[in-house]
């Protein structure tokens, strides 16, 4: 036996110093028993506490418990109920009849004795309310430490056949392994003797439980699954069950996963209703809304993933059912038949067009940045349709007066091209979709855009300006002009802004590749900022490649202070310490976060990727790039690469070779010093925008030509 001190939290319970005065000229020896000992020691929050008490006679614990009001809730088995203290004589039992109620009880004086009436060791652990003893005669401890369910007493136990279910739902919940013994000490009991509710209100503990495996390894070493279920239950089959039930939350979903599972399931009295919940051989769209005619889907067990979930609350059938829209004056002339069939009819009609609903939207992002013109348009599904890039420089040649005239016309050239790629993908997107949705258009599609736009699948688009608009005098008069020419508008968004829908763009491809951004650190390199956030926190600093490279390195040629040999090289030691001050101030914030990886987005850690993977800037794939992983030692080899180069702009576009190289400059400075991996992800502020618009947290424009 163990016997020592302990200060677990049942021994602080609030009522406990009144009970103590209440015991104390009694007895000393009363003590904290069964489940809440158990649950303290595995760090459960209890909430009823059972206590056993000794030195006290009947006669004088009736008197003592009505003297201070408690409720006599098992007088036979000497037990009361004083607030949340389910108060006891220690007592012995023994069966002497069928049934869970043919037992004989008589008070005990033997601590040891007292707990061998339970039914397992972690169940007989006693702990005393005056001085924190704890008795252990069993070794009950150490089998919570070991995950091991042991039998205390083979008579006792066999006394109660419901033990044998408690096995099965200690295990799930506990996460414990049946002892070899105690197996085949259960094994010769005999179940038949319980009532249908006493085995469901047992398996239901069960099926609210954690670790269906554990369960179900114990159903199936004691012979039980087919004696309750009729079935023979598969191990594999729990770990399907506990995914679901993490979802749903509904004790019911393992007899109703086990039903679709085994249609002739011999189902426990008192749970028939999940037979009458639908199964459903294919979860396809037009399935879940038919099934929405009947229920809201958020009352059906099958619905058990977060994806179906999603789906559910994208079609507005999670909280409730799929209504139609049907006038009753139609149907006053109908026979029964064609009245039936009217609304056969028009539940199709609601099914498609709800099915449909969801699909017939376009999302276009735009991000017009400080160096490039980015756009991407997704659909319902986030899958990427199409996309657009162009380098503009925004922020080259900025000065007090704002935006230069030679950057405005390239963003006016740029914002063309785009109008005109668009205008030609339309053409071929809306040819095709015309023909699946059966609409009878003119040869050429894009005359009738907008009216296509309007009633079958409405583009709705954003377009978002950064840092170089933010601070330019004239950016609001400009985009009065993009406006009228373009017909496009801009937002000039905050910094704040960005970041969010950046990482919006960043942590959807994440999530796609499988990546852990929980305790990320995410670097937006920009034309003339730089954004720094993780999950929680943000910064903006005024620093980009085209800002650098103009107002730090323009007098330095970059291509050949990379080139040459001479690591002491004087130009590109300036170069370096040139960056490190630009940066200094980020790259302390940087190192302020524990941090597992950080996520590099823009185009110079993008450019990094394709040239150390031998993609050329004309074959640039993003499906290539996005998960790539870098180090510092790439980004100086990537650097080499670019400058030792003849034809540059084949590797990293026209006129970009000096602003990737100062960008790689900047980097290497501000990722010097973190112990951590970087992985560059193509995705950034235009998927983000475009998701955001999906997902309507953004207004909305619908796009016209």
């Amino acid at each position: 036996m163990q016997k020592y001190k302990t200060d677990l939290k049942i021994c602080q319970n609030s009522d406990l110093g009144e009970l103590l005065n209440i015991l104390l000229p009694h007895t000393k020896r009363a003590y904290f028993v069964g489940g809440c000992v158990r649950d303290s020691l595995l760090g459960i929050e209890c909430v009823d506490f059972d206590i056993e008490i000794y030195d006290i006679s009947p006669k004088d614990f009736e008197n003592l418990m009505q003297k201070h009001g408690a409720l006599g809730v098992g007088k036979s088995f000497f037990v009361y109920k004083w607030r949340n203290f389910d108060l006891a004589l220690a007592r012995v039992e023994s069966k002497n009849g069928r049934g869970h109620k043919a037992f004989s009880v008589n008070v005990c004086d033997d601590e040891r004795k007292a707990s061998s009436r339970r039914d397992f060791s972690i169940n007989a652990i006693m702990v005393n309310i005056f001085n924190g003893e704890l008795l252990d005669f069993y070794d009950g401890i150490n089998d919570l430490k070991h995950k091991i369910l042991k039998i205390v007493d083979e008579k006792s136990f066999k006394d109660d056949s419901l033990r044998v279910l408690r096995a099965i739902q200690f295990a799930s919940r506990f996460n414990l392994n049946i002892e070899a013994k105690s197996i085949q000490i259960m094994r010769q009991i005999d179940i038949s003797d319980l009532s249908s509710e006493r085995i469901r209100m047992e398996l239901y503990k069960f099926f609210n439980a954690k670790n269906y495996i554990k369960g179900v390894k114990a159903l199936k070493e004691l012979n039980l699954d087919e004696k309750i279920f009729g079935v023979k239950i598969p191990l594999n089959f729990a770990k399907t069950a506990n995914t679901h039930h993490k979802i749903t939350q509904n004790p019911l979903c393992f007899l109703y996963d086990l039903s679709v599972k085994f249609p002739n399931l011999n189902i426990i009295k008192g749970c028939e209703s999940v037979l009458k919940q639908p199964v459903l051989k294919s979860k396809s769209t037009k399935n879940l809304l038919k099934l929405a005619l009947k229920m809201p889907l958020k009352e059906w067990l099958g619905l058990n993933t977060s994806a179906l979930i999603n789906k559910a609350k994208k079609l507005k059938i999670y909280d409730k059912k799929l209504s139609i829209n049907i006038n009753s004056a139609n149907f006053k002339n109908l026979s029964p038949k064609q009245k039936s069939l009217a609304i056969e009819n028009a539940q199709k009609i609601a099914i498609n067009a709800r099915a449909n609903a969801h699909k017939k939207a376009l999302f276009l992002g735009i991000d017009l940045g400080s160096n490039t013109l980015r756009a991407c348009i997704i659909n319902q599904d986030e899958k990427i349709l199409f996309s657009f890039e162009r380098i503009v420089g925004s922020a080259k040649n900025l000065s007090q007066n704002g935006l230069a005239d030679d950057a405005k016309a390239r963003i006016k050239k740029a914002l063309g091209e785009f109008k005109a790629e668009l205008k030609s993908w339309l053409d071929d997107f809306f040819k095709n979709t015309s023909e699946h949705l059966g609409q009878s258009l003119a040869s050429n599609p894009y005359k009738n855009f907008n009216k296509i736009s309007n009633t079958i699948m409405p583009i709705y688009y954003y377009g978002a300006a950064t840092q170089a608009f933010r601070i330019s005098k004239n950016a609001k008069d400009f985009f009065k002009e993009i406006k009228n020419e373009l017909k496009i508008s801009f937002n000039i968004i905050n910094a704040s802004t960005e970041a969010a829908l950046t990482r919006q763009g960043i942590t959807n491809r994440a999530c796609i590749l499988g990546i852990n951004f929980k305790n990320a650190l995410f670097v937006d390199l920009g034309g003339a900022s730089t954004e720094i956030s993780n999950n929680a926190h943000f910064k903006s600093f005024d620093f980009g490649i085209v800002t650098f490279s103009q107002n730090a390195l323009f007098d330095i040629d970059l291509s050949k202070a990379f080139s040459s040999k001479n690591p002491q090289n004087k130009e590109l030691l300036k170069a370096k310490n040139l960056a490190k001050n630009c940066v200094s101030e980020a790259k302390n914030y940087a190192n302020s976060f524990d941090l597992e990886c950080v996520i590099l987005t823009s185009g110079v850690p993008t450019s990094v990727a394709a040239v150390l993977k031998r993609i050329s800037y004309a074959n640039y794939d993003a499906r290539l790039i996005n998960g790539v992983s870098l180090s510092l030692t790439d980004l100086e080899k990537s650097a080499q690469i670019i400058a030792s180069a003849r034809s540059p702009e084949l590797l990293v576009g026209k006129d970009r070779a000096n602003l990737v190289l100062g960008g790689i400059l900047l980097l290497s400075e501000l990722l010097a010093n973190l112990n951590a991996p970087f992985i560059v992800i193509d995705d950034g502020l235009r998927e983000g925008i475009s998701l955001a618009l999906k997902n309507r947290n953004l207004a909305r424009k619908t796009l016209k030509f």
